[in-house]
């Protein structure tokens, strides 16, 4: 194994173990000690030795994750599960598009960058926004009972910004209302080819134009204050569509 790497991530995980009170965990065994870091519950190598992998799910993590974490060189990265209470997301992790997160983990995550985004620190109501443990505890989002994201409502909230393109990544997303806002740019093609999106709402300034799953019809629902200047949307004399427009 690389000693120089392997020194050096066992340190970050230290203080990891340190900070998110690694004493009480569920399972902590070899962290801490003078094994190989390799050994220790829940860390994955590479051949070389290198920290590619951590999976510590449902396993009474509590506190913050350390600044030095993100210099771990990670592919996959699962700290789910509703005994872990992490306080937060560092949004420097959620932006590296090579790591593949699971779980709430991931959830929080995308919703951590929508928060970023779009100015979420004035949003009018951001209660339990990357500071409750459960993204289904979070004000406006809607889970299923797997605790999968399936509707955000975030309409009139003075939203200002742009949509990120990993909202795409909210495989259960059915629902999401962002109208009444300031937002610019465009729809993410990725959020139109989510498999279960049945209605998004936005305002009509805000380029956003998506077919249902190779259906012709729109599943674009465009209102607000200026919903009569919308011309590339369907909408009815309210400034809505609702019609049968969802494919099923």
């Amino acid at each position: 194994p690389n000693l120089k790497f392997s020194q050096n991530h066992s340190a970050i995980l230290i203080e990891m173990f340190n900070s998110m009170g690694g004493e009480n965990w569920s399972i902590n065994k070899n962290w801490n000690t003078t094994l190989h870091v390799c050994e220790w519950h829940g860390v994955g190598c590479t051949k070389k030795g290198d920290v590619s992998s951590l999976v510590l799910f449902d396993n009474n993590l509590a506190g913050t994750i350390p600044v030095s974490f993100e210099q771990l060189p990670l592919e996959s990265l699962d700290l789910g599960g509703r005994s872990n209470e992490i306080k937060s997301i560092p949004l420097s992790l959620c932006l590296r598009r090579e790591l593949v997160l699971e779980g709430k983990f991931a959830q929080a995550c995308v919703l951590s960058e929508l928060y970023y985004s779009t100015s979420g620190d004035d949003w009018w109501n951001n209660t339990g926004w990357n500071e409750k443990r459960d993204v289904c505890d979070w004000e406006n989002i809607f889970c299923n009972n797997d605790a999968q994201i399936i509707s955000i409502d975030l309409k009139n909230n003075n939203l200002n910004g742009t949509i990120p393109a990993s909202i795409g990544d909210l495989e259960m997303l059915e629902k999401m209302n962002l109208e009444e806002n300031n937002l610019r740019g465009s729809c993410p093609e990725r959020l139109c080819e989510l498999k279960n999106i049945k209605e998004l709402v936005v305002d009509c300034d805000l380029e956003c134009s998506c077919k249902a799953n190779g259906c012709n019809r729109e599943i674009v629902s465009c209102g607000g204050h200026n919903a009569q200047t919308c011309s590339h949307c369907p909408y009815n004399k309210d400034g809505r569509f609702y019609g049968e427009g969802w494919c099923h």
